[in-house]
């Protein structure tokens, strides 16, 4: 897993091989909006990803807040969005092949 920014864009990505969820995490360091475009290798990815972004009024707000934004829609393994001033997004992606999780709890009994 790899992911590169610039020095006023940071992205960090996490996956998980139990589900398959790719999330991206975008920080917008900069005080003016920025269009980025993000371009995803080696990654099955969905129609769309889900955004959530956390902001607030500016860098010395102290009470940002998450809120959940229309999703991005991904096209050739990329998704282009502007990201707001000083703020965190969150791009998460489920395939839809998603395997199913292992399964818990079982018990074997003979059959009589």
């Amino acid at each position: 897993m790899a992911a590169t920014g610039t020095a006023k864009v940071r992205a960090y990505a996490t996956h998980s091989p139990s589900t398959g969820v790719l999330s991206v995490f975008l920080l917008n360091k900069d005080t003016v909006a920025r269009a980025t475009t993000v371009t995803l290798a080696h990654y099955t990815a969905p129609p769309s990803a889900e955004r959530r972004v956390f902001t607030g009024s500016g860098p010395d707000d102290t009470s940002p807040t998450w809120t959940r934004q229309s999703e991005v829609t991904v096209s050739a393994g990329q998704l282009a969005l502007t990201l707001a001033p000083v703020t965190v997004t969150v791009l998460s992606m489920t395939p839809q092949d998603t395997p199913p999780a292992a399964p818990t709890g079982l018990s074997v009994r003979p059959i009589p």
